[in-house]
């Protein structure tokens, strides 16, 4: 969890330094919750299975550091390893960003309310109140980004399928 706090503080820098607009914002909000949720969580270790289970959101992240990586490079995104960087980029991002959150608020709902005790259920939901705001914060952006992140995927499928795919630019 500290290193993930450490590459979204520098991530969150370096961006600064070359982003502007509406791109730049969500990004710092998004690595500003999961810094204060890194935080939140490294002070009290309460709801760790639930910061984990978000923290698999970001089994999309290497995939989108090849497409950048790529793309530097100077392949464009026409190109068919580019392609199939954005292709598998955007199915682990819909998959374990927009998907997956279904089954997370469904567990967190579940396991808020079938406490048989009820004051460890006003505790917990006392607690657990943070990572609530944090978490629906973080799914707003990812539904945000996923809308973009479909088209992404629609244009590098044509690319994928056009016969003339270049693999060597």
């Amino acid at each position: 969890m500290c290193i993930s706090c450490g590459y979204m503080i520098y991530d969150s820098l370096t961006m600064i330094m070359y982003l502007k607009g509406l791109s730049l914002w969500t990004f710092v909000i998004h690595h500003s919750v999961v810094i204060w949720g890194c935080s939140a969580f490294l002070s009290n270790e309460i709801g760790k299975y639930y910061a984990y289970l978000k923290y698999l959101t970001e089994l999309s992240t290497p995939f989108i550091n090849l497409r950048w990586f790529l793309r530097t490079c100077g392949y464009s995104s026409h190109h068919k390893y580019v392609a199939i960087a954005t292709s598998l980029f955007a199915v682990t991002f819909i998959l374990t960003r927009n998907i997956c959150a279904v089954p997370f608020w469904y567990l967190v709902s579940y396991n808020m309310h079938h406490h048989s005790n009820e004051e460890q259920r006003i505790f917990l939901i006392g607690v657990f109140k943070i990572y609530f705001i944090l978490g629906i914060i973080l799914d707003i952006l990812n539904l945000f980004w996923g809308k973009i992140i479909c088209s992404m995927l629609w244009q590098s499928i044509k690319v994928l399928k056009n016969p003339q795919c270049s693999e060597s630019e």
